[in-house]
């Protein structure tokens, strides 16, 4: 903590012995500078700050008061002039705490962060704070480019748990940044994508490319693809998902896959979660396997066919992997039946069986 209005600013050498990376020096990574409730005094934050952040620390601030026009006296503790912040005051400070990062920011300091209070529990020589106060504060004010973070993040954590984000957008107390909220959101998406996929399906990667280029797709679409690697493997499912439906190319609804092949007799690419599934036999040791679509009245046969791609003759094992370990053999079977998995390759009508082949590219969430 460096707080040059309490304790003297570091000299050169206290800097050097502080946050540098020589012998006999500290090599401090962190280091925490004051916010004045007077931005004339917010220069004597900057020595230092510069020096550390030079030698490879990271930044942050905390003040201890609000401007004085900001605050009021209230009885706490038995002290009559214990001080607040007043709440008609939030967007004001909000806007100092912006104005000091901002400061900071053009005389050359990336502030990593920075609180709104130093220990907001414990005002008896600074300003008070309750929880309810830091989350109403948090939640309600505008923050630079007049969108709040905090609330966005809210939104995001409610829409991945509880799929009603949206309340937080609709109440007119809020001002969620988007930016913020989609960031947030699609980061726990992404988490939730890796954590589900502890068995998948991954095709080699110049089946992959032969299928990009067929569809006349960038190779940098797949230019991160390794089989063997789970979170690659479920990172290009979801960006060749998005493509797939951006060019109309995709399909993903039992009746909208069967329409389409009925309609051209032509092979699909599409995208579908199923359950209630069955090994296929086609010999000695199962080959793939099945489920059912539901098309008005009838159940038509989905056949999701492994060896495709890969089929050893000598053991019949299928190459499924296991996330975070190297390729596995796995016996279709040995594990016992699979409840559900996500499918995403190409389908084509069998009009003699009125079944539908599926061969995969990538199959993930294949839950046991």
């Amino acid at each position: 903590m460096n707080h040059p209005e309490w304790a003297g600013d570091l000299t050169d050498a206290q800097r050097a012995t502080a946050f540098g990376n020589g012998e006999n020096q500290l090599g401090l990574s962190i280091c925490r500078v004051f916010v004045n409730d007077n931005s004339n005094q917010w220069n004597r934050a900057l020595a230092t700050a510069k020096y550390a952040q030079s030698n490879g620390a990271i930044v942050f601030a905390s003040p201890w008061n609000p401007p004085s026009s900001m605050t009021e006296t209230f009885s706490k503790q038995g002290d009559a002039d214990a001080k607040r912040l007043k709440k008609s005051s939030y967007g004001a400070y909000a806007d100092h705490l912006n104005n000091f990062v901002k400061y900071m920011k053009n005389n050359g300091v990336d502030l990593y962060a920075i609180s709104i209070q130093n220990e907001p529990d414990w005002g008896f020589d600074w300003t008070w704070w309750t929880e309810d106060e830091c989350v109403d504060f948090l939640a309600i004010c505008q923050c630079e480019y007049g969108q709040s973070r905090s609330a966005a993040t809210a939104a995001a954590i409610l829409e991945h748990f509880y799929h009603n984000g949206i309340s937080v957008f609709t109440n007119y107390n809020y001002y969620p940044n988007q930016v913020v909220y989609h960031k947030t959101f699609d980061a726990l998406e992404q988490y939730r994508r890796y954590h589900d996929n502890r068995y998948y399906y991954a095709a080699d990667t110049d089946v992959i490319k032969k299928h990009i280029e067929q569809l006349g797709f960038s190779d940098t679409l797949f230019a991160d693809y390794n089989p063997e690697n789970s979170h690659s493997v479920v990172d290009f499912k979801f960006e060749a998902e998005r493509q797939w439906s951006e060019q109309h190319q995709l399909y993903t609804t039992p009746e909208e896959i069967i329409n389409a092949l009925r309609k051209d007799n032509q092979p699909v690419y599409a995208s579908f979660t199923v359950s209630k599934l069955f090994y296929l036999y086609f010999g000695w040791n199962p080959d793939g396997i099945g489920t059912y679509f539901r098309y008005g009245c009838e159940e038509i046969p989905v056949y999701i066919y492994f060896n495709r791609y890969y089929f050893n003759t000598s053991d019949y094992k299928l190459p499924l992997h296991l996330r975070k370990s190297k390729n596995i053999t796995f016996s279709l079977g040995s594990r016992g039946n699979f409840k559900s998995l996500s499918f995403f390759g190409k389908l084509s009508w069998d009009s003699e069986r009125k079944m539908i082949d599926a061969i995969p590219l990538i199959i993930t969430n294949m839950q046991a």
